[in-house]
């Protein structure tokens, strides 16, 4: 799963990708694929993110900012 945890602050998912400095490819992806807002992060899979043609670098910094949303820091 994409969160092991604590979800962070419901954010949509323009806003979370701005907040955490990821690419447009990647909140265009998202939302391409149905992903409105954050809440749903907890049922998402790596072989989902695959599935949705992220490339590896891109899911290492979704994971990266994931970990950072829901642990409640951007550094």
């Amino acid at each position: 799963m994409l969160v092991d945890g604590k979800l962070g602050p419901t954010m949509d998912i323009s806003a979370f990708c701005t907040v955490h400095e990821l690419s447009l490819d990647i909140a265009s992806r998202l939302t391409k694929n149905g992903f409105q807002n954050t809440k749903a992060f907890r049922y998402v899979t790596l072989n989902d993110l695959k599935e949705m043609l992220f490339k590896h670098g891109e899911i290492a910094s979704l994971r990266v900012a994931v970990s950072e949303w829901s642990e409640g820091s951007q550094q």
